[in-house]
């Protein structure tokens, strides 16, 4: 386990798999026990990081039932919460993200979450709770990072809700932003597709 973890910290290419690899030969033959344990949840989580989302919620949610006695662990519930998102089961993702209290999370990990969950409940079409949420991040976060992250927010919530106009005016906010334009423009064009376009195209930029 120890050298696993050594190996997930490592910088070199080809560490994070070769950590992998060994966490996942402990969860095979100490499932029960401390460091298959252990291993088990480090394994999803890595899988996260690696963006295999599939494979880390299948990894996550097995863990969860090997372990009920410490499905209250943050880690964990962090880790589902993700994976759930990831995987675009909204309703469940939004479900753990609600049970966690402020003083569990670290102020990165809290508008992480904060910004995973009013993604999570446009999507589910919940809008006026979206924009609810939108405002608590706004008062929340006042950093000028977080303020980007709230117009990107904002953007897909008012494209997707059908007011292109009011998302085009956050739009504004954001240009020459380096990493956020390209975003904001597949949001757009998603919201089109919505509409009435191609469901083949749509498909794919799901997938992408």
């Amino acid at each position: 386990f120890r050298l696993a973890e050594a190996l997930e910290n490592a910088a070199f290419a080809g560490a994070r798999d070769s950590a992998a690899s060994l966490y996942k030969k402990l969860v095979d033959t100490d499932s029960e026990g401390r460091w298959g344990s252990l291993a088990g949840l480090r394994l999803g989580a890595i899988h996260l990081a690696q963006e295999r989302q599939f494979l880390a919620y299948r990894t996550i949610s097995l863990w969860g039932e090997r372990h009920p006695y410490a499905v209250e662990d943050i880690r964990y519930r962090m880790s589902l919460a993700e994976a759930s998102f990831l995987t675009n089961r909204f309703s469940r993702a939004v479900s753990l993200m609600n049970a966690m209290l402020p003083g569990e999370l670290d102020t990165r990990s809290r508008r992480r979450f904060d910004a995973y969950r009013i993604r999570a409940l446009v999507a589910m079409g919940e809008y006026g709770r979206a924009t609810a949420r939108l405002a608590n991040f706004r008062a929340n976060y006042h950093e000028p990072e977080s303020g980007r992250i709230a117009s990107v927010l904002a953007c897909e919530l008012y494209y997707v809700a059908g007011s292109p106009e009011l998302a085009d005016s956050y739009r504004e906010m954001l240009k020459d932003t380096d990493g956020y334009e390209e975003l904001v423009e597949l949001f757009a064009l998603q919201a089109r597709l919505r509409r009435g376009g191609d469901k083949k195209t749509l498909d794919r930029l799901r997938k992408d």
